[in-house]
């Protein structure tokens, strides 16, 4: 879909199996995904443990853990991925949203929206250091255990967050029309889609009060302009007043 001028590229995965590791792997490879989004805490490990280069082997592929670090709320890692055959290595981010139940949604709100900022965030990182020009972007690969409720709630968010920051016009039904319309059941529950809602309520709640607020020192910095100039004008007329004062009673004793 294109939103704010760029197409967002999305693949939505089910969570690998053991059995289907290498084929993630594989797929990931070949559209040369640099941003992976994972909103389940229940799926096969495809990743090596988290210590800095520590490895794991899926078929031609050799996954490396660079980075790692733990907000308590997600988990951010870096891996660097190695074609065997050919040795050749790409950058891939790996982002964990920690304590998402299966068919519920998240508690917090804000939690979820700072969630899907850190996407956008980090996909520009890795986008940027891969030196991908504005021709190709490559997909980012969201997944939860069977790739549809939690993974199309994700998605669905990011597009229309990214739409409001743009100010396009928005309908959550529309949009969810077009994403079904390439992968069916995305957003699973009443539930999840209530949740959207929410989100992009409270979104735009917490950039109307931050637009009141810049709005209120805006407005603060005008009364203090016009008042410093006001003053300035005041003892300018004052000074003249006095001085032409002063000129008339020299000019009044010099005629006498």
């Amino acid at each position: 879909m294109t939103v704010g001028g760029r197409k967002m590229r999305y693949v939505a995965a089910q969570g690998p199996l053991a059995e289907t590791t290498v084929d993630f792997w594989q797929m990931a490879w070949e559209n040369q995904v640099n941003l992976i989004i994972m909103v389940t805490s229940e799926c096969f490990q495809y990743w090596p443990p988290d210590d800095c280069k520590s490895s794991v082997q899926h078929g031609s592929f050799c996954v490396t853990s660079q980075y790692f670090t733990d907000s308590g709320t997600t988990i951010t890692r870096r891996f660097c991925l190695t074609h065997s055959s050919s040795t050749e290595q790409r950058v891939v981010w790996h982002l964990e949203f920690v304590g998402w139940p299966d068919f519920g949604v998240p508690q917090c709100l804000s939690t979820f929206i700072a969630f899907i900022n850190e996407i956008g965030s980090l996909r520009r990182q890795a986008n940027s250091a891969r030196g991908n020009d504005d021709t190709f972007k490559p997909p980012t690969v969201v997944h939860c255990i069977g790739g549809i409720g939690r993974t199309g709630v994700t998605i669905l968010t990011e597009l229309l967050l990214t739409a409001v920051q743009h100010n396009e016009p928005i309908s959550i039904q529309h949009c969810l029309k077009l994403l079904r319309s390439q992968r069916m059941a995305l957003v699973e529950t009443p539930e999840q889609y209530r949740f959207v809602h929410q989100v992009l309520l409270d979104y735009l709640k917490h950039k109307k009060h931050l637009l009141y607020g810049h709005e209120a020192i805006i407005g603060m910095f005008l009364v203090f302009f016009w008042t410093c100039f006001l003053n300035v004008v005041h003892n300018m007329v004052i000074d003249l007043c006095n001085y032409m004062l002063a000129a008339r009673k020299e000019l009044g004793m010099s005629l006498q």
